[in-house]
């Protein structure tokens, strides 16, 4: 498995920044936008099995069960790092597709210099196509890039031991749910296209909204009062009720199965991807792209502005 390494950073003020599905057809690294499959891909993928390639993390148990308790889309197996890659003949076939992730740093250049740089933490959805044995001897194949579940490096923990790290499960289960379930009913999940479901938005006028959000250990005491306003003028303009909860809290509650609604943000390269979901199933009621950067008033007036014309 691609080694997954964890960075400590200053934080400031943000909504919590987890991650984010795409169900398409992939154009790249470092392109946030996919095409559609088609629905003859679609069927064709109904017909395959899966394997998962667990991470080497240190709850990769628990990661394990969760999988196996929501995905219905095909049968399922699971396997380790090192099997895909020492058995590529017998794992990578027309027939099988997998799932893993991928950790990896890119930059942006402009001529010779970087203009921009972004990590790319991702699940990806593998299928395979022209799987064949060269004429000398080699195993090839094509991939296609059938989904991604984009991650955040906050969704990492780190463990007493050292180089020991572990995932938060809650909302990985939630989106392998939404993977899981647009797999299975055939739907494309394109981010620029944006989600309203405005008959269950409209719930969130008397329910609460759940809203997860961290200021960093690091910032001193005399800059905590500006993250405060900041936090206000975000806040303030959500008219409806709402909760500011930790992310510990928020993967407790989605493991234990509690019935909320929760707000999500994260951010790739100069994309701010905002969401709402329900604990229960993880089904996305709202998506919303924007080439900005971090949850501003303006994002939140406008969520609540969807919520009370929903009525």
């Amino acid at each position: 498995m691609h080694k997954i390494y964890f960075f400590t950073y200053l934080l400031f003020f943000s909504l919590f920044a987890f991650g984010q599905v795409n169900i398409g057809n992939g154009r790249g690294a470092g392109n946030l936008w996919v095409g559609n499959h088609s629905e003859k891909t679609f069927e064709k993928l109904k017909t395959t099995s899966t394997n998962f390639v667990l991470p080497d993390i240190c709850n990769k148990n628990e990661l394990k069960d969760i999988i196996e308790s929501v995905w219905t889309f095909n049968p399922i197996s699971f396997i380790t790092f090192d099997e895909l890659k020492s058995n590529k003949e017998k794992y990578i076939s027309s027939d099988q597709i997998n799932i893993y992730i991928i950790n990896t740093d890119y930059t942006v250049s402009k001529g010779i210099e970087t203009v921009g740089y972004f990590n790319k933490f991702v699940f990806y959805v593998f299928a395979y196509k022209n799987v064949h044995t060269t004429k000398k001897g080699e195993f090839d194949y094509d991939h296609m890039d059938m989904a991604e579940i984009y991650l955040s490096r906050d969704m990492l923990y780190a463990e007493d031991q050292e180089d020991t790290y572990c995932l938060r499960l809650g909302l990985i289960k939630n989106y392998f749910q939404e993977l899981n379930r647009r797999l299975t009913n055939s739907q494309n999940l394109k981010m620029n296209d944006g989600i309203v479901k405005e008959d269950k938005l409209a719930s969130l006028a008397t329910e609460t909204l759940h809203i997860p959000w961290a200021v960093g250990s690091d910032i001193p005491d005399k800059n905590r009062e500006n993250i405060q306003k900041q936090l206000d003028k975000v806040l303030n303009a959500y008219e409806h009720p709402y909760k500011l909860i930790s992310y510990e809290e928020l993967n407790h509650k989605i493991l234990n199965n509690e019935d909320f609604i929760y707000l999500n943000e994260n951010q790739f390269s100069k994309f701010k991807i905002l969401t709402i979901a329900k604990s229960l199933d993880g089904e996305m009621i709202y998506l919303n792209v924007e080439s900005k950067y971090r949850v501003k008033p303006s994002d939140m007036g406008k969520i609540s502005k969807i919520i009370s014309k929903s009525l």
